[in-house]
């Protein structure tokens, strides 16, 4: 479960782009409706852009609520930095960013943003320079686990071990 369209930010209320979401925010969305899942806005883990960008999972909408738009997110797992997504998912260092469609984008001077198509959900691995313009879009893979009163099984938490060591 993804917050991807947080409400509010975590600099003042704002993201590192001086930025925010609220209720009213029309991203052109409603529950149900599905996009793709985009590797760090088609970057490579360097920050250098991915010379072929690509779909590496599919993002449904779920609700909206009152920390902002959530996301059930299906990762492909013989896509290219699968692993790396799911290990920093386990250790709670993924992140989520919405990519817009940039000409279709309103908003107000103090940065509410009032129109942003949501056109694809990038998760990224935070980390060596790697940040999302909003700390508070999070991969929630512990808390779910959590809410639903269950330890993280050994195995995930094995499989993330291995990855990082490697």
């Amino acid at each position: 479960e993804v917050l991807g369209v947080p409400f509010g930010g975590h600099l003042g209320g704002k993201d590192a782009q001086g930025e925010y979401f609220t209720e009213n925010t029309d991203i052109m969305l409603k529950e149900g409706d599905k996009r793709p899942v985009i590797y760090y806005h088609g970057f490579l883990p360097s920050g250098e852009p991915d010379p072929n960008p690509q779909v590496i999972g599919e993002a449904t909408a779920i609700r909206k609520d009152e920390k902002g738009w959530w996301f059930d997110v299906v990762i492909d797992k013989a896509k290219k930095f699968a692993d790396r997504l799911w290990n920093s998912a386990i250790q709670g260092l993924a992140r989520a960013s919405g990519g817009s469609v940039p000409h279709l984008v309103r908003k107000r001077e103090d940065g509410e943003l009032m129109v942003w198509p949501l056109a694809e959900l990038t998760l990224l691995d935070k980390g060596q320079g790697r940040f999302p313009a909003n700390e508070l879009a999070t991969v929630n893979l512990k808390s779910v686990y959590a809410e639903a009163d269950l330890e993280l099984p050994e195995d995930f938490v094995e499989k993330a071990e291995t990855l990082e060591a490697e």
